[in-house]
């Protein structure tokens, strides 16, 4: 993210190199780095699509889907209906110039009977629903909402459609007990990033070579 002329990482991108997913490597090591690619192309385009028809959702401007598009959302759209009173952002970019990142939330978004808002994201993948990474990114989201946009987020909830259960919507709420432990995690693997990026191997065209110690090269 460039913010204010300043590059600032994104959340995903500082819990994706320093949280290792062996399971990644072995499934493309089993079926080839080509059928990887086309499989992980074809997930990231039809997620993208959903992500942009909920988006409208979000923006209550469902009234201009087409009825096919309608109805690949139609139980998310429900959802929002039944449980969402108010949106304060979607597609909402959160910046925390303290610890120095920047992230996209799908939404934030307050439920029905709540004082506080929750941060509210939306997946298409068919990881498990309560993975770290998951728990780690919306905690991330807390802490620069709260910065940002002065919001004090509670809950985190994870919002999932699936291309092969079509009309199955999966919610699922992170513990709001493990929120602040969560937060101290996220910000110990920013400085493992930090010190990842200031330690990464440089081009160095002063290098001295070998150098000759009591007639030894070294």
């Amino acid at each position: 993210y460039n913010v204010d002329g300043i590059r600032l990482p994104s959340v995903t991108t500082i819990i994706g190199q320093t949280i290792p997913n062996p399971g990644i490597a072995a499934w493309k090591a089993r079926v080839g780095e080509e059928e990887a690619r086309r499989v992980s192309k074809e997930a990231t385009d039809w997620g993208t699509g959903i992500h942009a028809l909920v988006e409208q959702v979000g923006r209550r401007q469902a009234h201009l889907l087409t009825a096919e598009e309608a109805a690949m959302i139609a139980p998310y759209t429900r959802w929002v209906d039944e449980h969402v009173s108010l949106f304060l952002g979607v597609e909402k970019l959160l910046v925390s110039r303290q610890h120095g990142y920047a992230g996209t939330t799908d939404a934030i978004a307050v439920v029905n009977g709540d004082r506080y808002p929750a941060i509210v994201d939306f997946k298409t993948s068919r990881s498990p629903l309560g993975i770290d990474e998951w728990r780690l990114q919306t905690s991330a989201y807390c802490i620069a909402a709260e910065e940002y946009l002065g919001l004090i987020c509670r809950r985190r909830i994870i919002v999932r459609l699936s291309r092969t259960e079509p009309d199955t919507l999966h919610i699922h709420e992170l513990p709001e007990e493990e929120l602040e432990h969560d937060k101290q995690v996220f910000l110990s693997l920013l400085q493992v990033f930090k010190w990842m990026k200031k330690n990464e191997p440089v081009s160095n065209s002063n290098s001295l070579g070998r150098i000759r110690f009591n007639g030894r090269a070294k």
